[in-house]
């Protein structure tokens, strides 16, 4: 990855304290994105403070939080309402998954992923939300 794509990648956010799914889906959206890490609510808060990303990838099972509850208080903020946000989660029942969207998911994806797929399905919702 060159220096100049570091610094004018947009950057995403990915939340998941699973250390091996973390990865994965970083390992996914590197080519598009400058990518920041957190493992719980608390370090996502921080990190979004102070980075202002352009998509959030959230799994709503942290372990200091629901990350449903964190997600529905992202968009009640007038700063972050906006956000791009992708849940990828093992949650899967139809209940989890409105449950998602209700709280303002823009897109709700089931583990496995598929790496190329959802790089491409992250990119699709970044462009789309910036329109």
């Amino acid at each position: 990855m060159s220096a100049a794509f570091v610094q004018t990648a947009p950057t995403a956010l990915v939340v998941d304290a699973n250390v091996v799914e973390r990865e994965q889906i970083a390992h996914c959206l590197q080519s598009f994105y400058r990518i920041l890490m957190a493992n719980n609510v608390s370090e996502a808060s921080a990190q979004l403070r102070q980075m202002r990303p352009a998509v959030v990838v959230l799994d709503p099972d942290l372990p200091d939080g629901d990350g449903i509850e964190w997600l529905r208080r992202l968009r009640a903020d007038p700063m972050t309402k906006s956000l791009v946000v992708a849940c990828v989660t093992h949650r899967s029942t139809i209940r989890e998954k409105v449950m998602g969207f209700l709280a303002g998911a823009d897109d709700y994806v089931i583990y496995p992923v598929d790496p190329e797929t959802f790089a491409y399905r992250v990119a699709l919702l970044a462009r789309i939300g910036r329109r």
